[in-house]
């Protein structure tokens, strides 16, 4: 079963890109050119793990570790 990942517009920034990484550093799933409030992100087949998710906005970035 596929998995997805669901970001929200939650304040007066616009997300410019979203990108997910193994602890390896490998890219597993980016997504960029958002056009609403809220867009997903498909993680295909991940398996339980650690990423980290990286959220770019229109004034700044955040990298955040999740447990998927």
């Amino acid at each position: 079963m596929p998995f997805f990942m669901t970001f929200a517009k939650v304040t007066e920034t616009d997300l410019v890109n979203v990108t997910v990484y193994d602890l390896s550093g490998r890219v597993i799933a980016t997504r960029g050119a958002f056009n609403s409030n809220e867009a997903s992100l498909s993680l295909g087949m991940l398996s339980n793990q650690v990423v980290l998710v990286k959220v770019v906005t229109t004034s700044g970035e955040m990298t955040q570790k999740v447990l998927w």
